[in-house]
């Protein structure tokens, strides 16, 4: 649809947001297309235009929770989102633009919303991706060190979260159900 690196820059960003097709695709069709694509044009609007349409919306932004994408063209092989989002900002061929545009969508997901940041804190090894991160020494360039800042923002909305607060307000676990069990007092004492 956006017609890959062979188009000129402002072809492909204006296909991206003009949104208002004479074709039978849909905005999600749209924007899952471009989340999954190589391109990093198409990358890079769709993560950014799926952040600015859940900015200001508890409801979307729990809505999107719900979201679940096939993967290897298996319906019975879906993953979240958010667990498509946190794979491709961790894996080693995505582009430093891409995990950009990725990281400011799960900063503005994860902002004010609990039952977004309890989800994020369940998939494997979301926190020492970003710690190790954020401990990288050897910096090669600028975006790198955007990346780096951005993983710091996104722990820095953790300790907003009322999971962050409440664990490191109590010593002792009290929880009323299972679900509850997400970050201990010795973990959220480890940013202070």
């Amino acid at each position: 649809m956006v017609g890959g690196e062979t188009q000129l820059l402002s072809l492909r960003i204006s296909i991206l947001y003009f949104l208002q097709s004479a074709n039978k695709h849909t905005l999600g069709h749209l924007l899952t297309t471009g989340i999954l694509s190589k391109d990093i044009v198409s990358s890079w609007c769709s993560f950014i235009a799926l952040s600015h349409l859940i900015a200001d919306s508890q409801e979307s932004k729990e809505t999107i929770l719900q979201v679940k994408l096939p993967v290897d063209q298996t319906p019975t092989d879906a993953e979240t989102l958010m667990e498509i989002s946190f794979d491709l900002l961790t894996n080693a061929s995505s582009l430093c633009h891409t995990r950009i545009a990725i990281l400011i969508f799960i900063c503005t997901w994860l902002l004010n919303n609990s039952l977004a940041v309890q989800t994020f804190l369940s998939i494997d090894n979301t926190i020492s991706y970003l710690i190790s991160q954020i401990r990288t020494q050897a910096i090669a360039n600028d975006l790198e060190i955007l990346i780096q800042s951005l993983c710091s923002f996104t722990l820095e909305i953790f300790a907003q979260s009322k999971y962050y607060c409440n664990a490191q307000q109590q010593i002792h676990l009290t929880i009323s159900e299972a679900d509850e069990l997400l970050i201990d007092h010795n973990f959220a004492q480890l940013f202070i």
